[in-house]
């Protein structure tokens, strides 16, 4: 399942809140900082998902032209293009 851009100030809020409680780091700054630290890093990724997501949906279109619809799943091929470029690349997913 994909993260949403809504739920992310609440994930990076909670994560933040498991970090300091569970005394996982050492806070220098305003607790603040650091949710929007996390908050930066995850919309980060969100946006090299959302960057992966049109390039595997261009590189399927153009080969399918090729194959014929008929022949291809578009949502699994759309899984392993994602997923294999992905790992390539280093992307979280």
């Amino acid at each position: 399942m994909k993260i949403t851009r809504e739920n992310i100030d609440k994930l990076s809020e909670h994560i933040t809140r498991n970090l300091v409680d569970k005394r996982l780091v050492r806070l220098k700054a305003q607790r603040g900082k650091l949710k929007e630290k996390i908050k930066s890093v995850m919309l980060e990724e969100l946006r090299k998902e959302d960057i992966l997501d049109k390039e595997v949906a261009a590189l399927i279109k153009k080969n399918t032209a090729q194959l014929g619809d008929d022949q291809i799943d578009y949502q699994k091929m759309f899984n392993l293009v994602k997923h294999k470029l992905a790992k390539e690349r280093g992307i979280v997913l």
